[in-house]
């Protein structure tokens, strides 16, 4: 076999191992962990990265927010698939209204009288070590 075929070969194998290794996340049927994504209002989006913690006393910790202040918390109230939650910004409270599907969270919210959307992916936990395997020089074959 030709150099250049191996090198794709083994770059191509490295790849489906990864792909593999992030579709295996851990459990998605529980909320708690730390999940990354967008919340949008008229004109107005921000990023967020939130932290649920564990049952029973569930709760959401904004961990970065931009634009905005990190750092607020607040209750999160879980019915089924259902959630809910609200965090205090400098315009007033922001009401979080969805549902999860997995490892998506998507739903409305509501500021006042405006309304929008927010969704969120769950980030897999992971350490360094996990990467070990996959560590190495990868050679791809011209053009």
């Amino acid at each position: 076999m030709p150099m250049a075929c191996c090198a794709v070969y083994r770059f191509s194998l490295a790849v489906l191992c990864l792909a593999t290794f992030s579709a295996c996340s851990p459990d998605s049927g529980t909320t708690a962990g730390t999940w990354i994504g967008f919340a949008q209002m008229d004109d107005w989006e921000a990023f967020l990265e939130l932290r649920i913690a564990e049952s029973p006393d569930s709760s959401v910790r904004v961990v970065r927010m931009w634009p905005g202040q990190p750092g607020a918390e607040a209750d999160l109230e879980i019915l089924g698939s259902g959630i809910q939650f609200e965090l205090e910004s400098p315009a007033g409270t922001v009401r979080f209204d969805g549902h999860q599907e997995g490892s998506v969270l998507d739903g409305t919210l509501e500021l006042a009288e405006s309304q929008g959307r927010f969704s969120f992916r769950r980030m897999i936990d992971f350490a360094p070590l996990d990467f070990e395997p996959y560590e190495g020089a990868y050679e791809l074959a011209d053009d």
